[in-house]
């Protein structure tokens, strides 16, 4: 297959499967759609925006910032084929398909031996092609993405997320997320 042929039809996939949409109308919630291409550019823009706070007041120590941009990129690529499933619902089989239609996908396009230059998220990576501190690091990204769109949903009059805020999840997510940055603002 054509690499440019190939790029098309991902893009295609990652733009038509849409996040926070259940297959059950009735059990659909109150937040805004997102498609899964809209989702990794946000995921890489929070990967750089922590790494470049990491860098600037932070300990950049075993994070290798350009395979964690490769991880947010690449992370969600097998929901191309697979569809996303909510996340308090995804099952280990689940994460498995995903992974497997992730490796097929790149065992298309990605030249022999080059493979480990296009990880998945250190969640979803056999061990040891992330360092501890890059699956921590993974970990509060995450957890930032959540809580900016989680922000934004409660701005937006989202009742779903109105009833999260209010059980102080939110705050208590916020903490464990800050102090799991270990980053120092007083300098």
């Amino acid at each position: 297959m054509r690499l440019e042929t190939w790029l098309r039809s991902l893009l295609a996939g990652l733009r038509r499967e849409l996040r926070w949409k259940h297959p059950d109308p009735e059990k659909d919630i109150d937040a805004t759609h997102e498609n899964v291409l809209m989702h990794a550019y946000k995921m890489a823009w929070v990967v750089q925006l922590m790494v470049a706070l990491e860098e600037q007041y932070g300990d950049m120590t075993d994070i290798r910032a350009y395979k964690m941009l490769q991880a947010a990129v690449n992370h969600d690529i097998g929901e191309a084929v697979n569809g996303d499933v909510l996340y308090d619902e995804k099952t280990e089989d689940d994460e498995q398909q995903e992974v497997e239609a992730y490796v097929d996908l790149m065992r298309t396009v990605v030249p022999l031996g080059c493979a480990e230059h296009f990880p998945l998220s250190p969640d979803a990576s056999a061990g040891g092609v992330f360092t501890d501190r890059e699956v921590q690091f993974w970990d509060v990204c995450e957890k930032v993405g959540y809580l900016i769109f989680l922000h934004e949903e409660y701005c937006l009059g989202k009742t779903i997320w109105k009833l999260i805020v209010i059980a102080g999840l939110c705050g208590s997510v916020i903490a464990c997320t800050l102090q799991e940055l270990n980053i120092s603002l007083s300098r």
